[in-house]
């Protein structure tokens, strides 16, 4: 649609552009203290199942969570009578106390900091998030295609710590 490159998260589908990953990031399970006081610490995948989950775009927005431990492959189904269209959506509601939400540590770095929410069930990983830089295919990417594509890279870089 003209524009010269566009940041897409996630895994990227066979296409006509071309692409650059620009970083990856983990996803964590989360919720508010206040939260886990009310309704207790899940332990394991199945306690999730009397929780309230907050489903949301992205992985968060299926109600299978799929998860590695200790290199086997688990799922859970989860149920939640909140879905929200944005990552920011899912973190607000999870640092309300309104349930537990999958996002990537990109969307809730400042939560986490501050304590407003904790991860939860830290024995179990999810895939990480990935985001590309996607431009017009053809000639190598144009030089301010590039300029901020390393911006970006370094600046990922940079925040997860290398």
């Amino acid at each position: 649609e003209g524009a010269d490159v566009a940041l897409r998260l996630g895994r990227l589908p066979d296409s006509g552009f071309g692409a650059r990953l620009l970083g990856k990031a983990p996803r964590l399970v989360i919720a508010s203290r206040g939260y886990l006081a009310r309704k207790g610490m899940p332990r394991t995948l199945a306690d999730l199942g009397g929780h309230d989950c907050i489903l949301g775009p992205g992985l968060s927005s299926r109600s299978g969570w799929n998860f590695t431990r200790s290199g086997k492959a688990e799922s859970v189904t989860v149920q939640g009578s909140i879905t929200v269209t944005s990552a920011d959506g899912v973190v607000a509601c999870a640092k309300a106390g309104l349930g537990i939400a999958v996002a990537s540590r990109w969307m809730c770095r400042t939560e986490l900091e501050a304590g407003e929410v904790v991860p939860i069930l830290s024995d179990y990983q999810l895939d990480w998030v990935e985001l590309h830089a996607v431009y017009p295919t053809g000639r190598r990417p144009s030089l301010k295609v590039r300029t901020i594509s390393d911006y970006l890279a370094a600046q990922l870089m940079h925040h997860e710590g290398g």
